[in-house]
């Protein structure tokens, strides 16, 4: 393992707090470090295959479009009925 790489554990408690942070209060910022840990989970090699992959696959571009809607406002449009991904794993 990249000894640079954190645990597989750490990601994921850091990334359920980002995520937790994002609800209360939707800054850019945030999903951009949400956006970084999804990828951080995706590469690391504890996640190399399986559920877990695909799903880091799928949030990874959803956050990105959250993203991109944050360029334009400050709200999130990601739940939008539009935005839900119906085929997740």
């Amino acid at each position: 393992m990249n000894p640079n790489m954190p645990e597989r554990e750490v990601i994921v408690s850091s990334l359920l707090y980002l995520l937790t942070r994002y609800a209360q209060c939707g800054e850019k910022t945030i999903a951009k470090a949400i956006c970084d840990h999804l990828e951080m989970l995706h590469k690391h090699p504890e996640t190399s295959e399986g559920c877990l992959v695909n799903t880091c696959e799928k949030l990874y571009r959803n956050w990105q479009k959250v993203m991109d809607t944050n360029a334009s406002s400050d709200m999130c449009k990601a739940a939008e009925p539009s935005a839900i991904d119906h085929l997740f794993h």
